[in-house]
């Protein structure tokens, strides 16, 4: 029976016919007692369901959406496509369809709204690096929901980005103290970060971890109870606009140290060249305030910052340590020179 439909859906061309038997397929799928379909029906139906899915009305596809996304009647030519669809139509796939291609959920974080990056921060399947892109580009009720979401890997460099968000903004200090209160790898980043000196931990999250104060902490935690995609898009546009951001919206080691330069956190980017080396902050802290201009730079070189970024390093070192600027043209030159022959070898 299943097959005579997908055939007859296959010879149909009005659009609102194809529409409705789409619909009458679907009720197929999900009548009670009725087997699951096959791999061969799966893959017929999907494909015209892609071939025709332009025609096909919103209410339909919002059907197909929501009653198939929790499914394994996708394929992922056919989830992606729906993925992709207006945000009312794509939440339920967004936020729990396994068969949506990771490169799909990557451009989401990258190029989609705050509503779609709200929907994938409480996927149970993320992967770091999409983790990464929600916390660089996100409003901070994606970040609120990316901590709530245990299932949800936060890297190193999130976690030091979520620190700094944390300074300025209570909420997101509240919800950083759940989350360690509720994992207990995340919370052995915490305390790792706070041991090896990173200066921008608030002083209360100091206290609190050690203390065994979280809970205290994480009390005043943002209720994620009521929907918040749903909140956030009834929300007025800017509102509680970011204190902090990074440039260009990615985590790399990069953008995060323009982001601290840009907040003359001078100390912060020591440690951040520390730990991206391998080597002890004393060291680089040394090195840093000495006239070694060209041991600093193969460091940088070495830690893969851009040109620009260097300029940037070397005009707040200059303004830290009340020197001249006069030696900053030369050395970023012969910083770009050297760039240029190490990418020259490595192609």
């Amino acid at each position: 029976m299943l097959q005579e439909h997908l055939l007859d859906l296959a010879r149909l061309k009005a659009p609102e016919a194809r529409s409705e038997l789409v619909r009458q397929l679907m009720a197929e799928y999900h009548r009670s007692g009725d087997r699951v379909p096959t791999e061969v029906e799966k893959d017929l139906f999907c494909k015209i369901v892609v071939t025709v899915f332009d025609q096909l009305s919103t209410r339909v596809r919002a059907e197909l959406a929501a009653g198939l996304a929790r499914t394994e009647h996708l394929t992922p030519e056919l989830a992606d496509k729906l993925a992709f669809d207006q945000f009312d139509i794509s939440r339920p796939v967004i936020e729990s369809c396994k068969s949506v291609s990771h490169d799909t959920l990557l451009r989401l974080a990258r190029e989609g709204s705050d509503l779609h990056r709200m929907a994938l921060a409480s996927r149970h399947d993320l992967t770091e690096d999409i983790s990464d892109v929600l916390v660089a580009r996100g409003a901070r009720t994606v970040c609120h929901i990316l901590l709530a979401n245990l299932a949800a890997p936060i890297s190193l460099r999130a976690s030091v980005a979520i620190l700094i968000f944390a300074t300025h903004e209570h909420d997101t200090l509240a919800a950083l103290a759940k989350r360690a209160l509720q994992d207990q790898a995340f919370r052995k980043t915490q305390e790792q970060i706070i041991e090896t000196r990173f200066p921008m931990v608030p002083p209360v999250l100091v206290s609190a971890i050690e203390t065994d104060g979280l809970d205290r902490l994480a009390a005043s935690c943002p209720s994620l109870k009521n929907d918040p995609v749903r909140l956030f898009a009834r929300a007025a546009p800017n509102t509680g606009p970011r204190q902090w951001h990074l440039p260009g919206g990615d985590l790399s080691f990069d953008a995060l140290v323009q982001a601290l330069l840009n907040e003359d956190r001078l100390d912060a980017v020591i440690w951040l060249i520390s730990r991206e080396l391998g080597l002890s902050l004393k060291a680089v802290t040394e090195t840093v305030h000495s006239h070694a201009n060209i041991t600093i730079m193969m460091l940088l070189l070495q830690a893969g910052i851009s040109t620009r970024t260097y300029r940037c390093f070397l005009e707040r070192r200059c303004a830290l340590l009340d020197r001249g600027t006069r030696e900053i043209p030369a050395l970023v030159s012969r910083f770009k020179s050297e760039r240029q022959r190490q990418a020259r070898q490595a192609g």
